[in-house]
């Protein structure tokens, strides 16, 4: 009764987007879960983030503040997402999507798109990526790397062949560049393997890691459209095999959505 409450307040007050956060949710999701797919079958046009979902991880306030800034940006980011997967569809094109994360790494665009809070930066993550590239192809062992776009400049230091990588962020600062006056954003670094960290053949610069483990374009692609389609049947060469899972849920590796993590609209808002 406590949840059917709940959403006639939400109803109420008209909103588009919930974020929960249980205190212990990061060790047991299982009433964190129960409550959003309570919510969710009350509010069918609500879109639903669970921080045991993006950000399972102990310390409730960073946890919570990433939960709400996904819960902020989904109901920007799915409907794009799927309106240009759509699009892409009805223009025949015959892959999927792949979108950039700020791990490096990259997901389908369903799950980019229920996921916002994990692409913040992932501009700047590329082109870290790039810098360990070329770090490798010019024989460099420690470079810096500079991003510079058309309202910041990004710079990042390269030591043998590897970038950094940190476990949070902030974003929406109020006093730019003053730490402290933004919204922490958990982002989990891949373990294992961490960004960059994996010795590439000079023929598989700069590529999704399921390249970089010596699968195909093709076969990585393959892996998407099964992440986008699930009752589709793949076909891959017989000489190959698929990716295999991500080892976790921040992994860099194309990954798959399950039908319990995904709240919210089933179609475009």
């Amino acid at each position: 009764k406590q949840v059917e409450a709940l959403a006639e307040t939400l109803q109420a007050k008209g909103a588009v987007s919930v974020a929960i956060c249980f205190l212990n949710s990061y060790a047991n999701p299982d009433n964190e879960r129960a409550v959003g797919q309570q919510l969710a079958a009350l509010l069918p046009d609500v879109f639903f983030t669970l921080s045991s979902e993006v950000a399972p991880q102990i310390r409730e306030y960073p946890r919570a503040s990433t939960a709400a800034v996904n819960a902020y940006a989904m109901p920007i980011s799915l409907p794009y997402l799927r309106g240009l997967s759509e699009r892409l569809r009805r223009e025949n094109f015959p892959n999927s999507p792949l979108i950039m994360l700020s791990s490096g790494g990259v997901v389908g665009a369903e799950t980019a798109g229920r996921n916002p809070a994990r692409m913040i930066e992932s501009g700047p993550a590329a082109g870290a990526l790039a810098g360990c590239h070329y770090a490798e192809v010019l024989g460099i062992q420690r470079l810096m790397s500079f991003d510079m776009g058309g309202t910041t400049a990004k710079a990042c230091l390269i030591e043998d062949g590897r970038a950094s990588v940190a476990a949070e962020m902030e974003a929406a600062r109020v006093h730019r560049f003053k730490k402290g006056s933004g919204l922490p954003v958990k982002a989990p670094p891949p373990t294992p393997p961490k960004l960059a960290h994996v010795k590439m053949n000079p023929h598989a610069k700069a590529v999704p890691l399921a390249m970089q483990q010596g699968f195909s374009m093709e076969q990585t692609q393959n892996a998407a459209n099964a992440a986008e389609h699930p009752n589709q049947t793949l076909r891959p060469k017989a000489s190959g095999k698929l990716p295999p899972p991500p080892p976790s849920q921040f992994g860099p590796i194309i990954e798959e959505v399950p039908p319990q993590q995904q709240w919210g609209p089933s179609t475009g808002a």
